[in-house]
């Protein structure tokens, strides 16, 4: 099952390569919010930098990141909906390109959505400690999800499927797909909501 002790070094690299994608991503993201800061302080317009100390915006607030977030939500439905097809279909030799595309994605909204968003609402409601607490544990809970991700499409890019494992390999889909979906019903319904309120 994918969620066991990860074995053979596919997957070590694959974790090495992700770590250092989200550290680019991240000195990419503190590199233009400081560019942004300092064209804002150009132009006078306020940023993070020019609010008052204590203020809840290290992470300046992005009116479009909600949008964003919910559209990677459909796009990962749908390379979902596809790679299920394929392997309805016995097409599997698509579904190795269909796996990394999925890992790709889901990595860049966890990136996404651990910088521009849990960051943001940490510093929200860093006064309310019981809220707080509850988005440290929902934040956790989806780097585990995504740690499962990694590892099933790592075991599954590197082992072909046939239809003697198809049968397997969509049961540990259909897991996946259900904890994906109650997650991002979870964010939309209550979660996205408090970024803008």
């Amino acid at each position: 099952m994918f969620f066991e002790t990860p074995q053979g070094s596919s997957l070590l690299l694959v974790i090495v390569f992700f770590l250092f994608a989200v550290a680019l991503v991240a000195v990419a993201l503190i590199f233009f919010t400081h560019l942004g800061d300092k064209r804002n302080k150009e132009s006078g317009a306020v940023s993070a930098s020019t609010l008052p100390a204590g203020s809840n915006n290290e992470i300046q607030f992005d009116a479009g990141l909600i949008t964003k977030l919910k559209g990677d939500h459909q796009e990962l439905i749908g390379i979902f909906t596809a790679i299920n097809q394929s392997a309805d279909d016995g097409h599997f030799n698509k579904l190795p390109d269909l796996l990394s595309k999925f890992m790709w994605s889901l990595q860049s909204h966890v990136v996404t959505e651990n910088v521009k968003f849990y960051v943001y609402m940490r510093n929200k409601l860093k006064d309310n400690k019981e809220n707080s607490v509850h988005l440290a544990e929902v934040r956790r809970e989806m780097d585990g999800i995504a740690r499962a991700v990694i590892k099933f499409t790592s075991l599954y890019s590197t082992t072909p499927i046939t239809y003697e494992t198809v049968a397997t390999f969509k049961r540990e889909l259909g897991q996946i797909g259900v904890v994906l979906v109650k997650r991002m019903q979870l964010e939309e319904g209550l979660l996205y909501p408090m970024y803008s309120n």
